[in-house]
């Protein structure tokens, strides 16, 4: 009897210490989303490593469009989005692989702005395990405009259920920079090479 307990110990202990670590990957995704929704670039860092790369894939109807989001620049435009703006990048899942000390998450998603459906598209974010915590890496993600027959909804509160879900960094490149304008901010004009780095710079 104790040499049948003893091999079905064994014989779960892998998947129990999957489940662990599929359950770190995604809390460590969660942390990097809440800290946006809360613009608490600190939170954010804790999850991300020094240097985290940002990249997005615009696609058109018979192109697509690559460009680089610099870092720095991302934590000052989600400290900067007023705590009155309302968005949410709904996720439908998480595909999670990993190996040792690296993993890949997929992720497909909805993004709203206010009560309107932006974009779609697919995150793939990319994470290393340093001292114990699963850091992500990078993050490229595709987006391409909502088909015409998907209109507009409700956006749910901003609920600690809710943030678990969401994510925001493409509200910087899109919607951060409509919003600026419309308030008569400092605008900001996206300076981009295909293939290369792109980053925010003020009109002129």
């Amino acid at each position: 009897m104790k040499r049948i307990l003893l091999i079905a110990l064994l014989a779960f202990a892998p998947m129990v210490f999957a489940q662990d670590e599929e359950a770190a990957i995604k809390k460590s995704i969660q942390t990097f989303f809440e800290g946006m929704y809360a613009r608490d670039t600190v939170m954010i860092k804790s999850v991300c490593v020094d240097g985290m790369a940002l990249h997005s894939v615009n696609v058109r109807a018979k192109s697509t469009k690559f460009t680089t989001e610099d870092v720095s620049e991302f934590y000052k435009g989600i400290a900067a989005v007023p705590k009155t703006e309302v968005f949410e990048e709904k996720l439908l899942g998480f595909k999670i692989q990993y190996d040792d000390g690296i993993a890949q998450v997929w992720t497909s998603y909805e993004f709203y702005f206010g009560n309107k459906l932006s974009h779609t598209g697919n995150n793939a974010f990319t994470l290393v395990k340093h001292n114990g915590v699963w850091k992500i890496s990078y993050i490229v993600d595709t987006r391409r405009a909502p088909s015409p027959q998907r209109g507009s909804r409700q956006v749910a509160g901003n609920s600690l259920q809710a943030v678990a879900q969401l994510s925001t960094f493409k509200l910087l490149t899109l919607d951060l920079e409509k919003y600026l304008c419309a308030r008569n901010r400092p605008p900001y004009r996206p300076l981009t090479i295909t293939g290369g780095k792109s980053g925010h710079h003020r009109a002129a």
